[in-house]
């Protein structure tokens, strides 16, 4: 910071020069200070500002055992405070906020009902088949772990799978939505990896049950 001498901090008409940048400033640049003859801090607001975080970023340990000090000397004013701070929250401003935002919402839905529900629709068109062969294959998961088989598989695999026979069913051939089919049923000691894994349609697969069958070419 610039050094000004003492002297230039006087008062000149209707401002006065800070000390640190050396720039003339109206008094409403200047914060209250007694110590000083003319009752205004010799530093600027932002200088004062720039002074004191300097200050507390090389004080930092000092600052924070002072903070600690002083509220264990004063736990009643501590108290006070936290207690004043608690009322200040009254509870119908998040009643009236959560009213306020319901009201919102409510409104919103009925002016872009349209919208929402076609970015739905695509939602539901685009993660339908990922959502049912996540949940599948949690739970064929929890079957292998039961029956102590092992062996778990993911969605980017079972489509792998699907990509590689073209999507189709490998017992008739139809291009319709795939299940999973364990190639050895778990009841019988098969795996839950992806090798011992086919696509099959809802039909056929019905069809095959618990029996051990390999549509693979």
């Amino acid at each position: 910071m610039k050094s000004v001498p003492r002297s230039t901090s006087l008062c000149l008409f209707d401002g006065k020069i800070c000390r640190a940048c050396g720039e003339w400033k109206p008094f409403s640049e200047f914060r209250e200070k007694k110590c000083y003859a003319d009752k205004l801090h010799v530093l600027c607001r932002p200088c004062d500002r720039t002074d004191a975080r300097d200050y507390a970023r090389r004080n930092a340990q000092k600052q924070s055992e002072y903070q600690r000090n002083r509220r264990a000397a004063n736990p009643e004013r501590v108290h006070a405070i936290e207690a004043a701070s608690r009322q200040r929250r009254k509870p119908w401003a998040s009643s009236k906020k959560r009213s306020y935002q319901k009201q919102y919402h409510e409104s919103y839905r009925v002016m872009n009902h349209d919208r929402i529900r076609q970015n739905q629709n695509r939602w539901n068109h685009l993660n339908w088949d990922r959502y049912m062969a996540n949940q599948l294959a949690g739970k064929h998961a929890r079957r292998a772990r039961l029956q102590q088989n092992g062996g778990s598989y993911t969605f980017k695999e079972w489509r792998e799978l699907c990509d590689k026979y073209g999507n189709a069913c490998l017992c008739c051939g139809k291009k319709s939505l795939l299940t999973v089919d364990h190639v050895k049923p778990i009841i019988l000691g098969g795996s839950n990896f992806i090798d011992n894994l086919q696509p099959l349609c809802i039909t056929c697969n019905l069809k095959k049950g618990k029996k051990e069958i390999d549509y693979r070419p």
